[in-house]
Parts: structure tokens; C-alpha cells; sequence
């Protein structure tokens, strides 16, 4: 993840910026007018319906712009598929109940690429762009227009890839109501020995099999491209997926890409690693059991840490490789460096951060 600096009240990364201190309506309108002036359709949306004033607050500064805004107030999932489907530039995504969190999409709903939030960044409303919006409102003010309908269109795409064996047999465990409610169109039993324990934004999915146990989201994910390589299918994997998935798609012969700004596209057509949702639809399609699908998978850890140090990188993000695994440092903000370290290894990935961690810290005292 990469941290470009602070604007404002605002701290910008990768696809998001949040708030450091209190940030005025007026520097929202004026956040609003900037993308209106970088970007001419653009959906925004919310599912707090605290931050509703924030959310016309941007709507009125990107039409103030000349863009056309479509305000799709609804969950995560529902709002991405609605930026492709509405045909807009981007999306813009308020978050966060207590701290303001504004996340940032492409076209493809695929989280946005780093050319794309540096411009955000850097750019500026320029004086000659603020007195053209001041003296002909009339001809550049776009439109904008509250969409109800996406939601329903959204289950309506899922319920295209259901097949002949999909399995409705599995418990939803979600702290988002609005959420639960979508996967229930699919899941509807209290009763069952698989439970999904989906993310309140519907990224991510977790699940816990009686007969196997726990399952991370990483595992599902190369479950499901497995059997896309089985089928001789090309696979786009997560930005920085466990170095696992290189392996096996070495063992199978199979053809992969990580997610980068040139195949958003193919990853759109993919669906699977952006929508949780939809990556369970496909494994239960199979009419095999979850314990089933994982068996013949390898065993891989993950182990993550954020650091507060005054200690600062020379880039946004740094991999190193060593026999026992793989190292990532990346810069998440102002003074925080975020450590992942990936292994075969539970043990060894618990060990290696440790390590990693005890040696940043003494860095940061030699500062």
C-alpha cells in the first residue's frame, strides 16, 4: 500500500484518503469540485447514513464541475457493479462512522489505480477553472441523479451464475445487516455445517467447516483459481496474493496475473477476487463439499503488522525474499509502515515478523 502525503484535513494512499483532523464541509465541496474537473461521470455512494450531508456535499461540488454524478447509496458490492453498469469514470466511496474515509474506483469498480489517486492528489482547482464555474454555472453544471435500482439488478447478475448443483447449505455471519440480506438470496439456512463469515464490506470472506475447520479468504481464493487452472482458464490473483498461488499455478502449468492497472478489465470479467459473493457462488456451484475443494491444497500462513515509527522508507513499498518467505514493507501513512510476511509456515511467517518488527523498531531509534 502507498502513502502520498496529506492535503488539508486529508491523508492520501492507494485507493482512499481519510481524515487526520476535522475536515469542513467546504473542503469537501472543494474535494468535489477536483474530481468533477478530472473525471466527467462519476458515482458516489455511501452505506452510513450518517455521512449522507458529506455525500451531497461531494454530489453538488462534482456537478458545480460539469460532471454528472449518480448517487447509489447501498453496500459495497452493490455499489461497485453499479459503477460499471451505470457506465460511469469512477467511484467515490464515503466510509467510516467515526473517522471520514473517502475510497476511490475505476471504471471496472477495481479499486483505482496509482496514476489515477496521485493525479487526485497533486492536482489542484486551478483560478481560471474556479472563475469559469463562477461565471457560467449555467452551461458547465452537470447532472445529478439518485439510483435505486442497482441493487436488484446486482442479484439479479448473480443469480445468472447459479448452476444445477450450487448448494444453498451454508450459515451467514455478517455485522452488516443491509449485507446479510443480499447473501441470504443465496444462503438461507440457520442450520449448516459450513458458516461464511463475510467482512462488513462484502471484500472479504472467511469460513469454518466442522469436518475442516477454519478456512481463510486466501485459501478460498486459490481454491477457486485452481479450478479455473483445472479448466485451463487464466487467472488474475490479488495485488501481493501469497507467493503460494505462484507455486501452484507453477506445479499446474497454469497461466496467471497479479491485479495491475493494465487488466482491470479481465479482472472485472473475473468477478471472483473482487466480490466475496461471488467467489462463494462459484465453489458452491461445484456440487463438491467445501473440505473437498481444499484438500489437495498446500498449507500457507500469512502474518501482518502495522508499526508506528518515526523511521521512514525510501519508497512506498519494499519486498524482500528469504528461504523461509517472503517480506513486504509498505509505507501506510505519515509514520506507520505496515510488515506482511508470507510463509508455508505458520510458525516460521509468526517468527519472521517478530524479527522484522524488532528490527524496524531499532532503526527507529537510531533516528
Amino acid at each position: 500500500m502507498s502513502y502520498y502525503g496529506e492535503k488539508g484535513g486529508l491523508s492520501f494512499r492507494d485507493n482512499f484518503c481519510e481524515e487526520i483532523n476535522i475536515v469542513e464541509i467546504s473542503e469537501i465541496a472543494e474535494l468535489g469540485e477536483l474530481l468533477g474537473s478530472v473525471f466527467k461521470s462519476i458515482a458516489i455512494g455511501t452505506d452510513e447514513f450518517s455521512r449522507i450531508s458529506e455525500i451531497h456535499t461531494l454530489a453538488g461540488g462534482m456537478s458545480r464541475s460539469g460532471a454528472d454524478v449518480f448517487i447509489v447509496n447501498d453496500v459495497m458490492p452493490v455499489f461497485k457493479y453499479g459503477i460499471r453498469s451505470l457506465e460511469c469514470e469512477c467511484g467515490v466511496y464515503i466510509a467510516g462512522e467515526k473517522k471520514l474515509r473517502i475510497l476511490f474506483f475505476d471504471e471496472y469498480g477495481i479499486e483505482m489505480a496509482e496514476k489515477g489517486i496521485v493525479k487526485i492528489f497533486s492536482e489542484k482547482i486551478s483560478e481560471n477553472l474556479s472563475k469559469n464555474i463562477q461565471s457560467d454555472l449555467s452551461e458547465k453544471r452537470g447532472t445529478v441523479s439518485q439510483v435505486s435500482h442497482i441493487r436488484e439488478v446486482y442479484i439479479n447478475s448473480l443469480e445468472n451464475m447459479i448452476k444445477e448443483n450450487f448448494s444453498h447449505n451454508a450459515v451467514i455471519s455478517c455485522g452488516n445487516r443491509r449485507l446479510s440480506e443480499i447473501w441470504r438470496n443465496f444462503f438461507h439456512t440457520d442450520k449448516s455445517d459450513l458458516i461464511f463469515q463475510v467482512s462488513e464490506d462484502g471484500g472479504r470472506v472467511n469460513c469454518y467447516s466442522t469436518d475442516f475447520g477454519f478456512v481463510s479468504y486466501e485459501r478460498l481464493v486459490l481454491a477457486c483459481s485452481a479450478m479455473r487452472w483445472q479448466n485451463g482458464k487464466k487467472v488474475i490473483l490479488p495485488k501481493n496474493f501469497h507467493y503460494a498461488g505462484e507455486n501452484l499455478a507453477e506445479k499446474m502449468k497454469a497461466d496467471f496475473e497479479y491485479l495491475n492497472e493494465r487488466n482491470h478489465r479481465e479482472a472485472f470479467e473475473e468477478k471472483f477476487i473482487s466480490d466475496a459473493l461471488c467467489l462463494c457462488i462459484e465453489l458452491m456451484n461445484t456440487g463438491r463439499s467445501i473440505p473437498d475443494i481444499m484438500k489437495n491444497l498446500p498449507e500457507f500462513y500469512t502474518a501482518k503488522r502495522e508499526i508506528v515509527t518515526d523511521f521512514s522508507m525510501r519508497d512506498s513499498e519494499k519486498t524482500l525474499f528469504s528461504p523461509e518467505g517472503r517480506i513486504n514493507l509498505s509505507k501506510t501513512g505519515k509514520n506507520r509502515i505496515t510488515l506482511t510476511v508470507q510463509s508455508m509456515s505458520m510458525e516460521t511467517a509468526s517468527e519472521l515478523c517478530g524479527k522484522w518488527e524488532r528490527l524496524i523498531l531499532e532503526k527507529n531509534k537510531k533516528c
